[in-house]
């Protein structure tokens, strides 16, 4: 912001920014730009016709840039303090800054190279150009002349035609006040018009001076005052008060005498350049004055918003925090409470299985018991009656006859039925693989598992306790589950087989596996303590992506 209002002349906007980018680098603790921004202002001061401050501050950027020699801004800085001492008359010291200035660029040529080949030329053509001027001052016309010359070794085709014309004027008034010739003067009007082409109402300005002072030499006072006035007209477009009570005084000095009106206006500008100096350092100083106090206050209000920032931070997470522990409380309980009706419903289906198990069990003994009773007492007492008949003296034989054969038949009948009870052929129920057939064909997962049971025909599970059976079907659940869960299985195959004297139960996937470690919390030790309770033996193997396998034997008969 500061360069803009800068390039548009606006100087009061532009001072009270550079003050304001000073404390920001403040704060930073940023020396380098803190002497950069010094220098900025020193630059505006100069420009305002303020040389004592203007020294000043730069005095400031120089001392904060020391430790920093390669930066491209000390050579700026040096030259404007060179500059400040030119003003006030000081050409001895203004010499030895700008030589300070010569030698940093030619260093940062050989070696550094902080500025491109484009930019480190220009620099050092204008040190060398400002160089000759202080030289020039103290009538070293020999020693300035030779400071142009190496100037213009740097110049290039594409180098702005200011410096060339800036050179060119040096070296053209050092070469007359060598020689004498006037037509040296020639150069320096070249170079006024190279100015007045640019634009330049500051270069117009000094080069217009220039050849007042050289016509004088030449003891031309008619031209001599020409240029002086047209100095002084060009001061008094761009209301620049310093240069026009510079042209003023020459007029005066070397003009009319009774010139009372320019007298007055020379005394009038005096006390403008006076008011005004005073005007813009008070300006200065009270655009300084509140900068700080503006800083200040934002500070405080910085600190404030500061504190109310981390306080609603703080109260918003607090609150984001308590709602997410009420809804993540909400949620346990929902979760209790569905595990709660889960175990409640596994439990409830757990009491069906066995009772419906246990049912066909009492149904088999009952069957047993009658059909034994059936054996050893009806059967055996139709034996005795038909027995007595066949000894027992009738005169009917032929009605004894009838009798016996119906005793014999009724005897048949009844020892048959109750072979029938004990080969279970009335009764033949096959509720247990039912119950398994079901529970596998109900089966959906996300990984589309294809589930298939496989019964052995040689395995009769009316043989098995009904305790077994409730186990074996919690522990082929549990295995399905798991599946379910974790297994990310294409296929997964279940089969009972009939091994002697025990039952084979086979539950094997080919899903991604697990590894010892992760065992736990799979369901596999109620698998194990289900297995312990029916004298059961249970081993489980897993790879990672090679699939699981569950195998489970299972006594045929009971210990009873």
């Amino acid at each position: 912001m500061g360069m803009y209002y800068h390039d548009s002349y606006q100087l009061d906007s532009t001072f009270y920014y550079y003050i304001k980018t000073a404390n920001v680098y403040r704060e930073l603790h940023d020396s380098v730009k803190i002497g950069e921004t010094k220098f900025y202002q020193a630059r505006l001061l100069f420009e305002m016709g303020l040389h004592m401050e203007s020294e000043s501050k730069v005095s400031q950027a120089l001392s904060l840039l020391s430790a920093y020699p390669r930066n491209p801004v000390n050579f700026e800085a040096n030259q404007l303090m060179g500059l400040c001492l030119m003003e006030r008359k000081n050409n001895k010291e203004a010499e030895a800054y700008f030589k300070i200035a010569v030698k940093q660029i030619l260093l940062d040529i050989a070696k550094y190279n902080v500025l491109d080949a484009k930019r480190a030329k220009m620099a050092i053509g204008n040190a060398y150009g400002n160089l000759a001027e202080a030289c020039y001052n103290q009538n070293k016309f020999e020693e300035a002349r030779s400071y142009v010359l190496e100037g213009q070794k740097y110049l290039e085709k594409d180098t702005p035609i200011m410096l060339v014309s800036f050179l060119r004027n040096t070296l053209a008034q050092c070469n007359y006040r060598l020689t004498q010739n006037s037509d040296y003067i020639q150069e320096v009007r070249k170079s006024f018009s190279d100015d007045s082409i640019l634009g330049n109402a500051f270069r117009m300005h000094y080069t217009a001076m220039n050849l007042a002072n050289l016509y004088l030499l030449d003891k031309k006072l008619n031209k001599a005052n020409h240029w002086a006035e047209i100095a002084y007209n060009n001061a008094t477009t761009h209301n620049v008060l310093p240069q026009r009570v510079q042209a003023l005084e020459f007029l005066l000095t070397h003009g009319d005498y009774h010139m009372q009106g320019q007298v007055k206006t020379l005394i009038h500008l005096r006390q403008a350049l006076t008011s005004q100096e005073n005007q813009t350092r008070n300006t200065f100083a009270r655009i300084a004055y509140e900068t700080e106090t503006i800083e200040k206050e934002n500070n405080i209000l910085k600190d404030r918003i500061y504190i109310i920032i981390i306080f609603g931070s703080a109260l918003l997470l607090l609150l984001i925090i308590s709602t997410f522990r009420y809804q993540l409380k909400i949620k346990n309980k929902e979760l209790l409470l569905v595990k709660a009706q889960r175990k409640a419903n596994e439990s409830i289906n757990e009491l069906i299985v066995e009772r419906n198990l246990m049912s066909l069990d009492i149904k088999k003994s009952e069957r047993n018991r009658i059909a034994k009773n059936l054996h050893d007492a009806v059967v055996n007492t139709i034996f005795g009656i038909r027995f007595h008949m066949q000894l027992l003296e009738t005169p009917n034989e032929e009605a004894k006859t009838i009798l016996i054969d119906e005793l014999e038949k009724l005897e048949n009948n009844t020892r048959d039925i109750s072979h029938a009870l004990l080969d279970n052929t009335l009764f033949n129920e096959n509720q247990f693989e039912q119950l398994v057939t079901d529970l596998v064909s109900f089966q959906v997962n996300a990984w589309k598992t294809q589930f298939t049971v496989t019964f052995d025909p040689d395995i009769n599970f009316e043989l098995v306790e009904a305790n077994t059976k409730v186990n074996l079907y919690y522990i082929l659940r549990e295995a399905i589950q798991n599946t379910n869960k974790y297994s990310k299985a294409a296929n997964c195959d279940i089969t009972f087989t009939r091994e002697a004297q025990r039952i084979k139960l086979t539950i094997q996937d080919n899903g991604i596996g697990f590894e010892k470690t992760d065992t736990k919390g799979m369901g596999l030790s109620n698998m194990r303590e289900r297995a312990e309770q029916v004298n059961a033996t249970i081993t489980i193997t897993s790879k990672l992506n090679k699939g699981t396998t569950i195998t489970l034997w299972i006594p045929l008969y009971s210990n009873s």
